[in-house]
């Protein structure tokens, strides 16, 4: 992930990279059963393709916190 996002050389490039990277961190908890952080995840990876990077992570962060 660290390096995927440190590839990204302008603010588009980081925003499909991260919607991306949670989306398969969305799809590996759901398959784990744990639909509320796949819920969480699944939210952020919107928040983070719309722009909202700061608040994807932010949420992802409080989510990861329990």
């Amino acid at each position: 992930m660290k390096a995927q996002l440190q590839k990204t050389k302008n603010q588009e490039d980081l925003e499909a990279t991260l919607g991306t990277i949670l989306k398969e961190a969305q799809k590996l908890f759901a398959k784990k059963g744990d639909k509320e952080f796949a819920e969480v995840l699944g939210e952020a990876a919107k928040m983070a393709e719309s722009g909202e990077v700061k608040q994807a992570i932010v949420a992802t962060a409080k989510a990861c916190k329990g």
